[in-house]
């Protein structure tokens, strides 16, 4: 004999959304990194309306997925003026996390982090260029399986490996904006449950 418990309908349910949210935040991840992948071929217009609300748009639609499908799965009925109301939270916090990745400074550890795994050179990337005699070139920034390059690590500033590898930037913007929408999936599909 089976009991029914609550309990355990809401953890299932929770881990479902919480799968669902994750699969929404890497499509955001990707195409934030496609985005700046194109940065230079679209007008700056395009890139910002997309940068700035397209993008967003689709985490708080994505929002109001996660919100709907835990309401079906956790109350067996769907209100979805609750979920789209809720969502909004997610909006506004993947909007605030959109600014933060804005700042350079903000953007530097995860350039720093995930530059070696791309190129094999550890660099040590900084906000702006502290020593003017020395110049780097597009070739400090390619790929190198030379192994005098695995003790050694680089100096070199946010904008020059921002513009020979523009996909960095959409890293540093979705690595943000994945824990913004599962900070904000987390408050508004705990609001948006009315059962």
């Amino acid at each position: 004999m089976t009991q029914n418990n609550p309990d355990n309908k809401t953890t299932i349910s929770t881990g479902k959304s919480l799968g669902i949210s994750i699969a929404f935040s890497f499509i955001c991840i990707w195409a934030y990194i496609v985005l700046f992948m194109f940065k230079n071929t679209l007008s700056s217009v395009i890139f910002n309306i997309l940068l700035w609300f397209i993008i967003p748009v689709i985490c708080y639609i994505s929002s109001i997925s996660v919100n709907v499908i835990n309401q079906l799965s956790t109350c067996g009925t769907i209100n979805i003026g609750s979920a789209s109301l809720f969502s909004l939270i997610t909006f506004g916090i993947v909007y605030i996390f959109t600014i933060i990745s804005s700042i350079s400074y903000c953007r530097i550890p995860i350039i720093s982090a995930i530059a070696p795994s791309l190129t094999g050179i550890t660099y040590n990337v900084t906000s702006k260029k502290k020593n003017s005699n020395t110049n780097y070139n597009s070739s400090n920034i390619s790929n190198s399986n030379n192994s005098n390059s695995c003790n050694s690590s680089k100096n070199i500033t946010l904008e020059m490996i921002e513009s020979k590898l523009p996909s960095l930037q959409g890293i540093s913007y979705g690595f943000y904006v994945f824990f913004g929408m599962l900070f904000g999936n987390v408050i508004s599909t705990g609001l948006s449950i009315n059962c």
